[in-house]
C-alpha cells in the first residue's frame, strides 16, 4: 500500500487491477470513492471495515462489478411489490425489466398470502416478464437464506441469452398451482386478479 501527498491510496490486491481510493472532501469523511476500470464506487466506513453494500454510482449506474451477482427477480420481489425490501435492504440495485427466453412458464402457488409466484422451465413455455437487480456478493448467501420451499435459486435465461440467477420452483411445487403464463409476468397477474 502507498499513499500520496495528494490523498489518494493505491491498493494492491488479488488479480491484475489496481483500487484507487480518495477521500472526497464533498461527502461525509466517513465515505470513501472508489474507482476501478472507470467505474466509480461509493464505499461506506463502519469503524474499519469497507463495506461494499453501496454499490456502483453515478453515470455507471447500470453496471454490473465483480462484486455484484445478477439475480432476476420475477415476482413479489419486483420494485413496487410487497418483497421488494427484502432485496433493498441488502443492497440490491435495481438494474432493469426484462424477459425470460421463451422457454418458461409462470405459475401461481398454492397457499399464501402473499401469493407466490413459481417459474419453470418448459418446452412449450413463453417470454415471461422480470426485473434484474445487482445484489452484493457479500449478500448474496443473506439472500437465499430466505428462499421458502418449493423455491429455490437457479439459471434463468433471458431473452438476451444472458442467464442469470434467480427464482425458479420445484415441480413438486405445482400441485395446486394455477399457470398464469398468459399475462406474460407476476405484475400483469396481480393487476388482472385485483380489477
Amino acid at each position: 500500500m502507498a499513499s500520496g501527498a495528494d490523498g489518494k491510496v493505491l491498493l494492491l490486491g488479488e488479480g491484475p487491477v489496481d483500487f484507487v481510493l480518495e477521500k472526497r472532501r464533498e461527502f461525509a469523511p466517513e465515505r470513501l470513492a472508489v474507482r476501478r476500470e472507470g467505474i466509480a464506487w461509493t464505499r461506506q466506513v463502519v469503524g474499519d471495515d469497507l463495506l461494499d453494500a453501496a454499490g456502483p454510482r453515478g453515470e455507471d449506474e447500470d453496471a454490473i462489478g465483480e462484486r455484484d451477482r445478477l439475480v432476476d427477480m420475477v415476482g413479489n420481489e419486483q420494485e413496487g411489490l410487497p418483497l421488494n425490501g427484502e432485496l433493498t435492504r441488502l443492497g440490491a440495485r435495481f438494474l432493469r425489466a426484462t424477459q425470460t427466453a421463451p422457454f418458461y412458464r409462470l405459475y401461481a402457488l398454492a397457499g399464501g398470502p402473499p401469493a407466490r409466484p413459481g417459474l419453470v422451465r418448459s418446452p412449450d413455455g413463453a417470454r415471461i416478464d422480470l426485473e434484474t437487480w445487482a445484489l452484493p456478493r457479500s449478500r448474496f448467501g443473506d439472500f437465499i437464506e430466505g428462499v421458502p420451499q418449493p423455491l429455490g435459486i437457479g439459471t434463468v435465461t433471458l431473452a438476451t441469452d444472458e442467464t442469470v440467477k434467480g427464482f425458479i420452483c420445484e415441480p413438486a411445487g405445482l400441485d395446486g398451482a394455477r399457470d398464469v403464463t398468459e399475462y406474460g409476468g407476476w405484475r400483469n397477474y396481480l393487476a388482472a386478479r385485483a380489477a
